[in-house]
């Protein structure tokens, strides 16, 4: 297929109609996320506008969920839910902070499954990421069905009352 598409860029048939642009072909050619695979959806307690749950799964590193900081800041703990929209069997998470400054990087946090959004038990994981733009993962110690994933955000590395993400996955088994 490549070989066809130079093929024809490169011939006197070539007269592309639109303009696209580099990012627009990467998009084109990225594989989907799990959550994307999966049909997943996002809400969380709290969004800023602009600043949606739903960016945090949309495969776009540049986009942000980011809790509510006017005109009034909504306090700690924060949290994402995922729905993954049927029971699968997880084996972790990835959280990529937000990539252009620290605001709202999640510090501590802890992670809950469910499979009727109604029981959630006791965290599957729980822990601390350091102040870092780099994409931070979290295993679980075996897979676990769920349909529900909940990212608890208990401090931000900042010391600062919200939370931002600017992808969120789960990993699958």
């Amino acid at each position: 297929m490549r070989r066809s598409l130079l093929a024809y860029a490169a011939s006197e048939a070539f007269d592309p109609k639109h303009a696209v642009t580099v990012d627009q072909v990467r998009a084109l050619l990225k594989e989907p996320t799990a959550l994307q695979r999966l049909g997943a959806e996002a809400s969380a307690d709290s969004q800023h506008r602009g600043c949606e749950a739903a960016r945090a799964i949309d495969g776009d590193p540049k986009t942000i969920w980011h809790t509510r900081y006017e005109p009034q800041v909504d306090p700690l703990p924060h949290h994402l839910l995922l729905d993954l929209k049927k029971v699968v069997p997880v084996r972790g998470i990835a959280y990529l902070p937000r990539q252009d400054q620290a605001n709202g990087r999640i510090a501590r946090f802890k992670v809950y499954l469910s499979r009727d959004g109604k029981q959630w038990g006791r965290p599957a994981a729980s822990g601390a990421w350091p102040n870092s733009s780099e994409r931070q993962r979290v295993r679980f110690e075996k897979p676990r069905q769920a349909r529900q994933v909940k990212l608890v955000a208990e401090a931000e590395v900042g010391g600062n009352p919200w939370t931002s993400a600017a992808e969120v996955d789960v990993i699958l088994e």
